[in-house]
């Protein structure tokens, strides 16, 4: 006859911390959404940095991108990959429309920086999202003259909901632009 014993109980992690944020956390939630870090890894960052001995154990992420200096690329290293790793950073670099080494140093720019960095798709996606937006401000100008009597028109109430329609689209077709970009250099 076979005893049934009970299951051993889980060995506790010493390492773990319970923090109460209080009214707290949905803000530290947003703000690591934002930044596209997971939570644990954020407190693990602030606590390393606020420990440390030196000024900086470990690179900040996130970064300030300065827009007024743009440096000129000309640092190299040399990284070594498995051919597998190549043939998968390959694949990945042409379909995102980008060559091995843009790719490889706009995924150290994005990591870096939290910014997106757009492939040749996307940058014709945002071309074509400016040439949107100028036509709908013309539009709004356009309205705007009517409506203050500089025009003998009267616009039909069809325009400005093909506008607002028009701004919504397009506002959510930027918006999954822009997070499917920065979703690609996340690693999950």
């Amino acid at each position: 006859m076979h005893e049934i014993s009970e299951p051993s109980p889980r060995k506790k992690r010493t390492s773990l911390i319970a923090v109460d944020l209080l009214t707290h956390r949905q803000a530290w939630l947003d703000w690591c959404h934002a930044k596209g870090v997971r939570p644990s890894v954020a407190m693990r960052d602030l606590v390393c940095e606020h420990l440390s001995d030196k000024a900086v154990k470990r690179p900040l992420r996130n970064a300030a991108v300065q827009v007024h200096s743009p440096e000129r690329a000309s640092e190299r290293r040399e990284i070594a990959m498995t051919p597998s790793e190549l043939a998968r950073v390959m694949s990945i670099a042409e379909a995102d429309g980008f060559s091995v080494s843009k790719w490889l140093a706009a995924v150290v720019r994005s990591r870096l920086t939290g910014t997106p960095q757009f492939g040749a798709a996307e940058l014709q996606a945002l071309t074509e999202s400016n040439r949107q937006l100028a036509l709908i401000g013309r539009q709004l100008h356009h309205l705007n003259r009517v409506l203050n009597g500089h025009s003998s028109e009267i616009p039909e109430v069809s325009s400005i909901d093909t506008i607002r329609q028009q701004i919504s689209v397009h506002t959510a077709h930027v918006s999954r632009l822009v997070a499917s970009n920065l979703e690609r250099w996340s690693v999950k």
